[in-house]
């Protein structure tokens, strides 16, 4: 394998990849569910078969939530070979949930205050800020997903070992097939069907190959491996078109489980796509949307659930093309807003951090 050409995730091709995740989440979202949407909003789509070509990409597009969890695995890899990867970790998580409580706290909490039904709870207030509860931001669940991942990879990670095959039994079939047996037992047994305990350690568990095999792809370089077997004339660009079609059918008629092939198939092709073009625009067009992806994945809960009575701003323009670009006018400002606030907030923790280290220092020396 020494002559193995490399064809790994850069980071801006990471950025890249979570563009592509968030377009289909708010796909997902905005035309998979009819009942979401209330009376007078209806967008115009595409009619295809007996639905519109908005839902079943946008049923597809479910798919991104095992996207974002992939290149989690992927990135976690790299970080873990660098020094201190776990307090690094614990920084990283720290700054995620500031992010998150910048976003509820200065933009949910006043915009659902204009709603006369909505009462303030402090215990609900508090399962919110660790994604226990969702009362505020209708897709803050991925929150304690985060928190979980972060809090508990060093023990996670045990699971990959230094062989492939290894790796995949412990790492990917060990949790399917432990899923497997809690929810039998759920469904079986009665009183375990409503233990919070089992229902979060149950969704963890939906959640956790797909992280893990974003890390054994990252180990073991299997994206080389996938560029280095791939016979010459199908590396051709409609190979790929065809490829990430056949994914999108794929997840749209086959099992969840199948997605442990799907995801990195789709990111696969994307990136190969993407270096083929090689379009300058293109590439940061993505890239731009991969980093305010953590953001507009909050953002867009605005215009759903509790505060649906904002929806008819992000559907006034009707056609579905139309309407994804102006959920994106509407909120990336919002979102450049938020990242301004978390710069400001990471200098003064470094400057905090810094202080404490020179008192130290300087204490150490007059010891």
């Amino acid at each position: 394998m020494n002559h193995l050409i490399p064809f790994e995730l850069t980071l801006n091709e990471t950025k890249v990849i979570k563009g592509v995740a968030i377009l289909l989440m708010l796909i997902h979202h905005f035309f998979s569910f009819p009942h979401w949407i209330i009376s007078g909003n209806e967008f115009i789509g595409i009619l295809f078969l007996e639905s519109t070509i908005e839902f079943y990409i946008g049923t597809f597009g479910k798919m991104c939530v095992t996207i974002f969890l992939f290149l989690t695995g992927y990135g976690l890899f790299y970080s873990y070979q660098k020094k201190n990867a776990y307090p690094y970790s614990l920084k990283k998580l720290g700054l995620f949930l500031i992010n998150y409580w910048l976003i509820l706290c200065l933009i949910f909490i006043p915009l659902q205050l204009l709603n006369s039904s909505f009462e303030f709870s402090l215990k609900s207030f508090i399962l919110n800020l660790v994604g226990l509860r969702s009362d505020y931001i209708m897709f803050a669940w991925y929150v304690r997903l985060q928190i979980a991942i972060v809090i508990v990879f060093p023990l996670l990670k045990r699971l990959i070992k230094t062989n492939l095959i290894q790796s995949t039994l412990y790492g990917i079939c060990m949790p399917v097939m432990l899923r497997i047996v809690v929810t039998t037992l759920m469904n079986r047994v009665s009183i375990l069907s409503d233990n919070t305990f089992l229902v979060l350690f149950n969704e963890f568990l939906v959640y956790l190959p797909f992280l893990l095999s974003g890390y054994i792809f990252a180990k073991f370089k299997l994206f080389s491996k996938m560029k280095h077997y791939l016979p010459i004339f199908l590396d051709k660009w409609y190979v790929y078109v065809i490829l990430i079609i056949g994914t999108m059918i794929g997840r749209n008629l086959l099992p969840m489980l199948l997605e442990l092939i799907y995801v990195p198939t789709f990111i696969f092709s994307i990136i190969s796509l993407i270096r083929m073009i090689n379009h300058q625009w293109l590439t940061n067009g993505l890239g731009f949307l991969g980093e305010h992806s953590l953001n507009l994945w909050f953002l867009h809960a605005m215009f759903f659930g509790k505060m649906v009575y904002l929806q008819w701003i992000a559907y006034y323009p009707k056609i579905s093309v139309l309407i994804i670009l102006w959920v994106l006018i509407l909120l990336i400002p919002i979102s450049i807003l938020i990242n301004k606030m978390m710069e400001k907030i990471k200098l003064i923790i470094f400057s905090l951090n810094f202080n404490q280290e020179f008192r130290l220092s300087k204490l150490l020396k007059r010891v």
